[in-house]
């Protein structure tokens, strides 16, 4: 198993539907495999994230990917964003 499939980023938000309103959770390292759709668990409702904002979520992905790389030096420098 490598490192990428060991680690998650849970991201969630609320579904949108009126009678269901319940959290959908998904991995976002895992979002590319989905092709950027996600279900509620709840009503099944689908989810098609646009392409500007996937560029976003990718963009994080990367992020969480190099944050977790640096992990071992973090704790020796200071780093502000």
């Amino acid at each position: 198993m490598s490192e990428e499939n060991a680690l998650t980023a849970v991201v969630d938000f609320d579904c949108v539907e009126e009678d269901c309103v319940k959290t959908i959770q998904f991995d976002l390292l895992k979002l590319q495999d989905a092709k950027g759709q996600i279900a509620c668990p709840n009503c099944r409702r689908l989810y098609q994230f646009e392409k500007n904002f996937l560029r976003k979520l990718e963009k994080l992905r990367k992020l969480v990917l190099a944050v977790r790389d640096a992990e071992d030096i973090l704790g020796n420098c200071n780093v502000s964003v």
